[in-house]
């Protein structure tokens, strides 16, 4: 984590939702359904995943069921605390860590890097900086899915909307396009489409 009062501040932020008797609205309270879609289609196979702002764990507690070695990152201690709760509940182990995912502790590369809504926010100040924590922790093929807020809805409220040509300047140095797809987040009631969306598949090139 940041040292310091940047730290502080990250933490808080997104620790503060957590803290009310519901859920935040991006925890939406069941797995991605794009995730779990290309789970199905075995377009991701059991093997080392990671969770990003896994929040109180659902995606990750899904893979773990799933036969994936899961880790979950969150800077929310509470969120942390709900998702450790939740996994035994469920009798699966993951490992939870509480972490910015720019300032990671030195770990084994992943073969699955999922993310509902990191990149959106943090590419607003450091996208060199979540480029390089996606290269640091993926081998020649990892995959990586990313659901990121898009502009196609126009200014309604939500998460931070990025432009496609954004999202291929980040990534496309260090990885291959297998998809950037027009999608909606997932919303609390099911039968409501949530703020437009990028799904973005990746897959990381060969040295």
């Amino acid at each position: 984590m940041p040292h310091g009062p940047d730290g502080a501040e990250l933490m808080e932020r997104w620790d503060a939702p957590y803290r009310n008797e519901k859920l935040p609205g991006w925890d939406v309270g069941r797995p991605c359904s794009y995730l779990v879609t290309a789970v199905d289609d075995k377009v991701f196979k059991p093997g080392r995943a990671i969770v990003f702002g896994c929040g109180s764990g659902t995606n990750a507690i899904y893979l773990a069921r799933k036969g994936f070695e899961v880790t979950g990152v969150d800077v929310s201690t509470t969120a942390l605390t709900i998702a450790a709760a939740k996994a035994q509940e469920a009798g699966v182990k993951v490992e939870w860590m509480l972490a910015d995912v720019v300032a990671l502790p030195k770990l084994e590369s992943y073969d699955l890097i999922f993310d509902r809504g990191c990149y959106h926010h943090i590419c607003q100040y450091d996208s060199a900086g979540y480029v390089e924590t996606l290269r640091q922790i993926s081998h020649a093929g990892t995959r990586v899915l990313i659901l990121a807020g898009s502009p196609a809805d126009g200014n309604r409220s939500g998460p931070p909307r990025i432009t496609e040509d954004t999202i291929r300047r980040d990534f496309s140095t260090v990885f291959d396009f297998e998809w950037s797809r027009d999608i909606h987040f997932d919303s609390r009631n099911p039968d409501v489409k949530g703020p437009s969306a990028w799904s973005i598949h990746l897959r990381r090139k060969s040295e």
